[in-house]
């Protein structure tokens, strides 16, 4: 059984999707289309950048959630006989594709979160680092120390067995990288991100999330979608709000979500968006795993041309 899964932030470049717009077609309407839903040119930004610019939250989610619908729209894939996840922003390209939220209000939902991030993250300054060659568990109790005696640090992303996300304030990030350095971490760096994302600190975006979510209709997914929250499997629209509301200040857990997809029969995996981050990580979680990856328009006519 095939499980499709859909890369989050970071993956964007600029000028993304810009020469299939520039073909027309498809692509050109759905862009057009998501550009009057946000009431912004935002495929400007996607094409011309600069890159601060696309970076910048407000951008990059819409943006990739954009990017990965295009791509499913040229690979005329189906939610058919198939698994469906997520790295955070990806999660909610799975509950469009699964049928469970139009592509206008599950865009005009990711509008708002990154809205609300942004804000959320003036308000709590922070950043986030990735910690290579450690156990997450032991990483995460020096988080637990480090908030007592330095300020707010926690794990934003179990990526895989030896990759860790952490994310808080720059302060108690830095002694994190400083404890994991001591212990021999392979690679221990702060990542270039606005804020300290997938974290308490994420709260004060809760309002406009809770609001966006609940505006829009939904129902049930037609394949299982697993949340980033717990790894479970999403067959009910009922938990696809208090999913994403927990998504936004918990850890993402990634190495979960992909052992139980595999539990649940998935024998290949195909990464659907900008990027090769969840290839690697997924090679990493089940060693041997078939994975492949279509992140750009070329690769997702092919995939069409092989299925018909």
């Amino acid at each position: 059984m095939r499980a499709l899964v859909f890369p989050g932030q970071g993956t964007q470049f600029v000028g993304m999707g810009e020469a299939e717009f520039k073909a027309g077609g498809e692509f050109r309407k759905l862009c057009d289309q998501a550009n009057q839903i946000l009431g912004r040119d935002l495929t400007s930004i996607m094409f011309n950048g600069p890159a601060d610019l696309l970076n910048q939250t407000v951008n990059t989610q819409p943006a990739i959630f954009l990017y990965c619908c295009g791509l499913l729209n040229e690979m005329a894939a189906t939610p058919s006989n198939c698994l469906l996840s997520g790295h955070s922003i990806g999660e909610y390209v799975a509950y469009y594709f699964s049928g469970a939220i139009s592509f206008e209000d599950c865009l005009t939902v990711v509008g708002k979160r990154a809205e609300g991030m942004q804000r959320a993250s003036r308000i709590n300054p922070g950043t986030m680092a990735a910690i290579i060659g450690l156990d997450g568990e032991l990483i995460d109790t020096w988080c637990f120390r480090v908030v007592v005696s330095v300020g707010p640090v926690y794990i934003a992303c179990f990526n895989s067995p030896d990759q860790t996300v952490i994310s808080g304030c720059r302060k108690a990030v830095e002694e994190v990288l400083r404890e994991a350095e001591e212990a021999g971490a392979r690679r221990a760096e702060v990542i270039p991100v606005s804020g300290a994302f997938h974290t308490p600190l994420m709260k004060p975006a809760e309002v406009l999330l809770r609001q966006a979510l609940d505006s829009v209709a939904m129902t049930n997914p037609s394949v299982p979608v697993f949340a980033n929250v717990d790894g479970s499997q999403v067959i009910s629209c009922e938990r696809i709000h208090p999913n994403l509301m927990l998504q936004l200040t918990s850890p993402v857990q990634w190495v979960t979500v992909v052992n139980r997809m595999y539990d649940e029969g998935a024998d290949e995996f195909i990464e659907i968006g900008p990027g090769k981050v969840l290839r690697g990580l997924i090679r990493r979680i089940v060693p041997g795993m078939r994975v492949t990856n279509i992140s750009d328009f070329a690769q997702a006519r092919s995939f069409r041309d092989a299925a018909t």
